[in-house]
This record gives structure tokens, C-alpha cells and sequence, in this order.
């Protein structure tokens, strides 16, 4: 039996979506990659800058370790539908959120250049995304 080229497109294109659906193993993996380029990038970038160079490393730095915990942590609660203490999600936002700022401040102040920096937002943006997905904000 031969299947109509109208019901094959349907298929490839449910194929093709299901490829592009972030499981939370995906997710899982983008914040822990995250969380190490970012540290490795901590480590090489010039330590000049003075204190606000220091604040903002400092921010990065703890918001990278804090983020992938987070986003496992609400992660395993979604997917085994456990009550977690607390809101992990919400908590991985607010480090999104406050290392997007970070990341920002740092290029406009000149600690970093753009170029570097881009790819860690759009990673965050996309573990926000993602976040947004399953743990919809009330």
C-alpha cells in the first residue's frame, strides 16, 4: 500500500517537530553546558576591571553554578510529578534573569565583548523558553 504524498508531508512534518521538542533530559544538558562555558569563560576573561568587574563575576559565577541545579531540580519534580519545597523554576528564572543583566552590564561597561557574550544569551533564553513551556508563570 502506498502512502498518499499529502499524508507522508504530514508525517515528515510531525517527525521534524518531534526532533525539535526539547525533552527534560535536553534541558537538562543545555543548562549544565551553559553553566560550564560560562564558568570556562570566567576563568580566561581578564581579571582587570575593578570592583564592578569582581561584582559582576561574582554574580555570573554563582548564577552558573545555581542555574543547572535549579533547572534539574524542577525538572525531576515535573517529571515524576513530585511536590518540590519551594519553586526550582522560579528560582532558575531569577538567576536567568539576573545573569542576563549581568552579561549585559558587562558588555556595556566594556568588560566583555559582545561577540562573547551572545551566545550565552540566546542559551539562556532558550533554558527560559524552555522553563516557560513546562512551568508555565501564574
Amino acid at each position: 500500500m502506498t502512502v498518499p504524498a499529502w499524508l507522508q508531508e504530514c508525517i515528515d512534518d510531525v517527525n521534524q517537530l518531534s526532533k525539535e521538542l526539547r525533552t527534560p533530559d535536553v534541558i537538562n544538558e543545555r543548562a549544565r553546558a551553559y553553566s560550564f562555558e560560562a564558568a570556562s569563560w570566567l576563568q580566561t576573561a581578564e581579571g582587570t576591571g575593578g570592583a564592578d568587574h569582581a561584582d559582576l563575576r561574582a554574580i555570573l559565577a554563582h548564577d552558573c553554578a545555581v542555574i543547572p541545579a535549579s533547572v534539574c531540580r524542577a525538572l525531576s519534580g515535573w517529571q515524576h510529578r513530585a511536590q518540590t519545597p519551594g519553586d526550582p523554576a522560579k528560582v532558575a528564572r531569577l538567576c536567568i534573569e539576573r545573569s542576563r543583566a549581568a552579561w549585559t552590564a558587562a558588555v556595556r561597561r566594556g568588560l566583555a565583548p559582545a561577540g562573547e557574550i551572545g551566545p550565552f544569551l540566546s542559551e539562556l533564553d532558550a533554558i527560559r523558553e524552555d522553563l516557560d513551556r513546562l512551568f508555565p508563570r501564574s
